[in-house]
């Protein structure tokens, strides 16, 4: 689910609905529980990826973009599998002008 420290500090739900739960329910966002289906309508085929050069520990935050569905935020993770995937920080609506590259655009996974 998450946690929220405060502004700018923070990740998932929590961190999403505490940030933002006052400007999501007028783009459909109603409740926390419906936190994670605008998180999912953001990331999909056709976003474009957006590095931001921001240097983590983790390594460089992503931003994912999808004209009108919102910024999605995320930073690459490693389980004890060794295993690289990555966990959303935050997400909104608005594109806040943030200084970021063009990296990629999202694809459909191909069936097999």
């Amino acid at each position: 689910m998450g946690k929220h420290f405060g502004f700018s500090s923070g990740f998932g739900v929590n961190h999403i609905w505490s940030g933002h739960g006052h400007e999501l329910p007028k783009w459909g966002c109603l409740s926390i529980h419906e936190v994670p289906a605008f998180v999912a309508a953001i990331i999909c085929p056709g976003a474009q990826v957006l590095c931001e050069f921001h240097q983590t520990r983790e390594g460089y935050r992503l931003a994912i973009v999808r004209g009108a569905k919102g910024c999605a935020v995320l930073s690459p993770q490693m389980d004890n599998a060794d295993i690289n995937f990555y966990s959303v920080v935050t997400a909104f609506k608005v594109h806040r002008g943030r200084n970021a590259t063009r990296v990629g655009t999202l694809k459909a996974k191909k069936a097999p």
